[in-house]
């Protein structure tokens, strides 16, 4: 009954009109086919530039836009009327925005693609956090949902996170990983190492096991 309630504060107090809607949804494409066309040039502008373009229209909008329409962003009592979750959902989304940041950059630097499956990387990035966990945009995505409702105090941006990971866990499960393994040599191996969601808490590293990961 609870999660029933804070579902309809979402369409209820959310203020998400059809114009606005329509906006963000057009603004998505827009960008997401930019990044489709900029993205396979031999240079290092494409990636950068398309991840740039991708970071706007799916983390921009996932966790930035749409949060926005559903609270406006408008501060609430805080949650058991501690202060102190304010403060954790600052450290929250100043730490998931700057994880998203160095995701993406090791996209394009180093895969020389961006994280979308129309412009795949050339290989797959076993680097930086994903030595931790299989998925560290889902995670920083969602943390960054978290923060913004510890800082509002809306339990309708809590509702959204949840609704959220359940949406990147069955994309993850049905798409992304039956995909990764067609494409890439041994990342059955790299998934044993490296948990789906509860990160390690210390890095994996591929001389361990002497994995290989390029495409097939």
């Amino acid at each position: 009954m609870q999660f029933a309630a804070s579902l309809g504060e979402v369409f209820q107090r959310g203020r998400i009109g059809r114009t606005r809607l329509q906006l963000l949804i057009l603004s998505s494409l827009w960008l997401f086919l930019q990044t489709y066309g900029v993205t396979h040039a031999r240079s290092l502008f494409g990636p950068v530039l398309g991840s740039f373009l991708f970071f706007l229209a799916a983390p921009g909008t996932v966790a930035g836009w749409i949060p926005y329409a559903i609270s406006e962003w408008r501060v609430g009592p805080p949650f058991a009327g501690l202060q102190i979750g304010r403060v954790f959902g600052i450290v929250l989304v100043t730490v998931a925005i700057i994880a998203l940041v160095e995701c993406f950059a090791r996209f394009a630097l180093i895969g020389r693609g961006v994280p979308a499956p129309v412009v795949p990387t050339q290989t797959l990035i076993v680097s930086g956090l994903y030595r931790y966990v299989r998925n560290p945009m889902y995670v920083c995505v969602v943390a960054a949902i978290l923060g913004q409702a510890l800082i509002l105090g809306s339990r309708a941006l809590l509702v959204y996170a949840g609704v959220m990971w359940l949406v990147f866990h069955l994309f993850v499960l049905v798409y992304e990983e039956p995909a990764l393994a067609r494409q890439f040599r041994n990342y059955g191996e790299y998934k044993v190492y490296v948990p789906r969601w509860p990160p390690r808490l210390r890095p994996w590293s591929s001389d361990a096991c002497r994995v290989t990961l390029h495409r097939l």
